[in-house]
C-alpha cells in the first residue's frame, strides 16, 4: 500500500459525500448561480464534477480501467468486485490507475466469489455465476455513474397495499434510459455526457443483456467507444467545462462559442482539442490503445503567436508534403487549414478551425 502514496480513491470523483451544506454561493461557478438557488444539490454535484477534472478526466480514467480489465480477461482472470472503492487514481493530469484488493481476483474457471459492493450488484451473482461478463456489468454501472452522476436503475414504486414485500434487487429496478422506462428522471447530466456509441453499450448491458451475461459487450468495445468519446472533448475557455465537439454548436453550460481548435481525422478516427496550449495527439489514432505503454503521443501541436509548431514525439515516420519530419515543423497558422500528414502509410487530415 506504500506504493499508493499520493493516490486517491475513485469514490472521490463521484457525488458520494458531496455535502451541500459545505458549499456557499460564492463557491458556485457563474453558470450555476441560478441553479444553486433552485436546486442546490444538483449545483453542488456539478461543481464537484468540474473541480475533479470534469468529463475529460473521467473518460481518461475509464479508459485506463477498461484496459486493466481487458488485460485481466485476456489472461482468463476476473476481478470480481469492481467499484469506486477498489480503484485508486494518482493526482496528475493524466493519472495512473491502480486496482486494490488483488485477492478479489480469481481464474474464470474456478470462480467462487459472491462478493459485491452495494449499488454494484450483478444479476447472476447470487447463483454463483460470476465471470468476466460480471466485471463488464459492474464496469457499466461504474462508467454510467462516473459520467452522469446517477445510478442506471431506479427503484420501481409499488402500491402501498401490494403483497410483494420481498425487497427488490438493485438491478430489478427500471433502467432509466430504457425504452420502457415509465417515469420521469431528470437528475444528473445524462443527456450531454454520453456519446451515441456509449449509449448503445449502456443499453446493451442494462437492457438487452442484463439477464444474458454472454451477450454483454466485451471490454475492447468499451475501450474503443471511450477512446472515441475522449478524443471528441473540448474545454470551454469561459466556464472551463468539457463537452463533446460533435454534438453541440456551442458550450452547453454557458453558451460560449467554441475555441480555436485543432481537428485531425483519419478514415476510422477523429481527434479534436482546444489550441490554447500544447496539444498531444494520441498514438491511438493510428493504432490500438495499449495498457502501461510509455509511448502514447504521436506528435504535439502548439500555437506560438501566428505560428503553429508540430513536433514528432514518437518513432513513427511522419511526412508532410512528402518531407519526413524528424523533429519540429513550423508554419504560419493559416497554412493549417487542410494539411495532409502521412504516418507509416496512414493518412491524417489536420485542420485548425475557429
Amino acid at each position: 500500500m506504500k506504493l499508493l502514496d499520493n493516490f486517491k480513491p475513485l469514490i472521490d470523483f463521484t457525488p458520494n459525500g458531496v455535502n451541500p451544506d459545505k458549499f456557499k454561493s460564492e463557491d458556485m461557478p457563474f453558470f450555476l448561480q441560478e441553479t444553486f438557488k433552485s436546486n442546490p444539490i444538483l449545483a453542488c454535484k456539478i461543481t464537484h464534477y468540474k473541480n475533479t477534472g470534469g468529463l475529460r478526466m473521467r473518460l481518461f480514467i475509464l479508459k485506463r480501467i477498461a484496459c486493466i480489465l481487458s488485460a485481466l480477461h485476456l489472461r482468463g482472470m476476473v476481478y470480481c468486485d469492481l467499484s469506486p472503492n477498489n480503484v485508486f487514481v494518482s493526482d496528475s493530469e493524466k493519472p495512473i490507475v491502480k486496482f486494490i484488493d488483488a485477492d478479489n481476483i480469481e481464474y474464470q474457471s474456478k470462480i467462487q466469489s459472491r462478493i459485491y459492493t452495494p449499488n454494484y450488484e450483478i444479476p447472476e451473482i447470487d447463483k454463483g455465476n460470476n465471470s468476466m461478463y460480471s466485471d463488464i456489468y459492474a464496469f457499466g454501472i461504474l462508467a454510467f455513474y462516473l459520467l452522469s452522476m446517477v445510478y442506471p436503475f431506479v427503484e420501481i414504486e409499488r402500491d402501498w397495499d401490494s403483497d410483494d414485500s420481498k425487497p427488490k434487487k438493485i438491478w430489478e429496478g427500471e433502467w432509466i434510459d430504457g425504452k420502457q422506462f415509465s417515469g420521469e428522471y431528470n437528475d444528473g447530466l445524462r443527456g450531454i455526457l454520453s456519446t451515441e456509441p456509449l449509449r448503445e453499450l449502456f443499453s446493451a448491458t442494462f437492457e438487452e443483456a442484463k439477464l444474458t451475461p454472454h451477450k454483454r459487450p466485451i471490454m475492447p468495445l468499451w475501450i474503443k467507444a471511450i477512446e472515441s468519446a475522449l478524443n471528441d472533448t473540448l474545454k470551454c475557455p469561459k466556464c472551463e467545462m468539457n463537452y463533446y465537439d460533435s454534438y453541440v454548436e456551442s458550450c452547453p453550460y454557458c453558451g460560449e462559442i467554441k475555441p480555436l481548435r485543432i481537428m485531425i481525422e483519419t478514415k476510422k478516427a477523429r481527434f479534436v482539442r482546444e489550441l490554447d496550449s500544447q496539444v498531444e495527439v494520441p498514438l491511438s489514432l493510428i493504432e490500438a490503445a495499449r495498457l502501461n505503454s510509455n509511448k502514447e503521443t504521436l506528435f504535439s501541436v502548439k500555437k506560438d503567436r501566428n505560428n503553429v509548431i508540430l513536433e514528432n514525439k514518437s518513432d513513427k515516420k511522419i511526412k508532410i508534403n512528402n518531407k519526413e519530419i524528424f523533429s519540429k515543423y513550423k508554419r504560419y497558422l493559416n497554412e493549417f487549414h487542410n494539411m495532409t500528414i502521412e504516418v507509416d502509410g496512414c493518412s491524417l487530415t489536420l485542420r485548425i478551425v475557429q
